[in-house]
């Protein structure tokens, strides 16, 4: 909101207040005593007299403050409200007395200086070789990316032609005009068809594909379970998969229609079965790269349309287990149960985004909120188990047991938001050099948590949880466009608080004016408890940047601030008179019109 500045400018700073953002309204929190006149406004800079938990954000085009509280410290941050990971932009923030003429300090001293970079542990673990995990991992997320990309070109494609027929693909004759859907004879327990599974790693997936014959295990009100006859394991699994198919039922179903949508919104036009079917092959364990499960866009267009590998329904494909011996890893079947939920709800909720859109004859969402919802299906999922809430402020005991599968009474417990919380690690060592916005290298999938931790912070600021969700799955909007309207909120205030919230959450003391906290989680605990477990993966017990400069004369310098990220430093010490902070480019000169200063008083 634009306001007022806290206390009453000269008529020289008035011209400015127009232009400055204040983000939070004063506090009771005043110094005490006789009244004494501040120093006079330096001519272009906002002057700020903060309570503790205020905060200030300059407006486009303004890049000094003038703090002028005494006793107090404060966290800045630089941020850079581009709207693309590919937003590169270099920064230097000075600081100097308010007596002092701009440009005329000589540099700070090397005890006062900062330099913006990745923590010694990202650049460490980048450098350092893969584990077998880590490259299964990498493989996965690629392949995963691919999928996501497949579709999204089919949905382009389709689009583009309905456009230009100027036929909606949510009216007209059902696509099953011409032979009744390969997935129509199956039905009731026992029954089998063969079905495709798309080629993933073929140049066009939705004509390349492997025929596999299957048997229905299980059905649920909305979910057909199918099991490829060639399993390792075929006819022995049949009670898991009863599990499972309950669970989706009960559970599952539940959260992607309320919070995501219908399913099935497309299924009138496709197998008319009332149904998602889940087939479980061992052609994805052997042909697809580690990947634990997929759906693609394919199967919501029919064969006749060109589409040679569909199954013209909601299919998701999946891997499955090979041993019966006891144990955690994703071929035995207490391990692939582990997994296998977390990625159920995920693809589920693709399909429903995807069924919605198609629909609609609406743009595919961007890759990094499609992805970062999906992981919000997944949190919501798992609050059914892990105890945590909506604004709960959930500790690392919901985590807790996702890392101890052979402890007693975590034995059955999905991982889920472990995976969550490791890529927002990695995202907040990289000091602002990644984005929430997508990648920012050729392996780079932080955005999965960094997109998840932004929609998680504003999702808390919402009147209704499935409401705001509901809003962000069935478009026409995408992207930042998407997020700033089911948020009611501009962009560049988004970034703000939320990169304040990063380094704020649950800050010893601390209650910030401005919502910068994230309230379904005490991110604070939660890593500390990463730490504590696993302290050589996650060598700090708070991820984000501890740099802190001193009052008077410093300098925070950074040279590859990322579209939609943040950088901060805390400034403190020995408070000197009104201290002046001004953002400029290394070295000197006018930054780029993306970057914004902000500041929130801590004591």
């Amino acid at each position: 909101m634009i306001a007022a500045a806290p206390h009453a400018f000269t008529a020289r700073a008035a011209a400015s207040a127009a232009a400055l953002v204040v983000l939070a309204a004063c506090s009771g929190d005043r110094p005490t005593g006789p009244a004494i006149d501040p120093p006079p406004v330096v001519a272009g800079c906002a002057a700020a007299s903060l309570g503790v938990g205020e905060s200030i954000m300059l407006a486009q085009g303004q890049n000094c403050i003038d703090l002028r509280t005494p006793g107090s410290s404060y966290m800045l941050g630089v941020i850079n409200t581009g709207r693309a990971s590919g937003s590169v932009a270099p920064f230097e923030l000075v600081g100097r007395l308010a007596g002092a003429v701009s440009g005329s300090v000589a540099p700070a001293p090397a005890t006062n200086a900062v330099t913006i970079a990745a923590e010694p542990w990202v650049t460490a673990r980048a450098a350092a070789p893969a584990t077998v995990a880590d490259e299964a991992k990498l493989r996965r997320l690629r392949t995963h990316e691919r999928v996501l990309d497949v579709t999204r070109n089919l949905q382009r494609a389709i689009r583009n032609r309905t456009q230009a027929s100027a036929t909606p693909l949510s009216g007209g004759p059902s696509f099953n005009d011409v032979a009744a859907a390969p997935a129509s004879a199956l039905n009731t327990v026992g029954d089998t068809a063969t079905l495709r599974i798309p080629d993933i790693n073929a140049t066009n997936a939705c004509n390349s594909y492997f025929d596999v014959k299957t048997r229905v295990v299980y059905a649920t009100a909305h979910a057909i379970l199918v099991e490829d006859v060639k399993a390792p394991l075929a006819g022995r699994m049949d009670s898991v998969f009863r599990s499972i198919g309950d669970e989706f039922e009960q559970t599952m179903w539940p959260v992607l229609t309320t919070y995501f949508g219908d399913p099935l919104r497309m299924d009138a036009r496709l197998d008319a079965n009332g149904k998602l079917i889940m087939l479980f092959s061992p052609t994805v364990n052997d042909k697809f790269n580690d990947i634990a499960g997929f759906v693609i866009g394919c199967d919501f267009f029919t064969r006749a349309q060109g589409v040679p590998s569909s199954n013209e329904g909601e299919v998701f494909y999946a891997m499955v287990p090979t041993s019966e011996t006891v144990g955690t890893g994703n071929e035995t079947i207490r391990g692939w149960r582990r997994t296998m939920r977390s990625t159920i709800i995920h693809e589920a909720k693709h399909i429903t985004s995807y069924a919605a859109r198609i629909a609609t004859n609406a743009e595919p969402e961007e890759s990094w909120l499609e992805e970062g919802t999906a992981r919000h299906s997944e949190e919501i999922y798992a609050r059914s188990v892990n105890g945590a809430t909506w604004k709960g402020n959930a500790t690392y005991a919901a985590l807790a047991c996702e890392v101890r599968p052979l402890e007693a009474g975590c034995t059955d417990r999905p991982y889920v938001m472990f995976k969550h919380y490791d890529g927002l690690y990695d995202y907040l060592g990289a000091n602002g050099g990644k984005s929430p916005l997508g990648k920012v290298g050729t392996d780079d999938y932080t955005f999965y948590s960094s997109a998840w931790s932004l929609v998680r912070w504003a999702a808390d600021l919402a009147a209704s949880e499935p409401a705001f969700f509901l809003a962000l799955t069935g478009g026409p909007r995408t992207g930042i466009s998407n997020l700033e309207s089911a948020a009611a909120r501009p962009w560049a205030e988004m970034v703000g608080d939320w990169t304040m919230a990063l380094a704020l959450d649950d800050y010893t003391g601390l209650a910030t004016a401005r919502p910068q906290r994230v309230a379904s989680w005490n991110m604070r605990d939660v890593f500390r408890g990463m730490n504590a477990d696993f302290r050589e993966y996650y060598p700090r017990a708070q991820p984000w940047p501890s740099q802190t400069v001193q009052f008077g004369a410093f300098t925070v310098q950074g040279t590859s601030l990322r579209g939609g990220s943040g950088s901060v430093v805390q400034l403190a010490g020995t408070w000197p008179g009104s201290q002046i902070v001004e953002l400029q480019l290394p070295g000197g000169g006018v930054p780029s019109t993306t970057l914004r200063l902000v500041a929130t008083r801590v004591q």
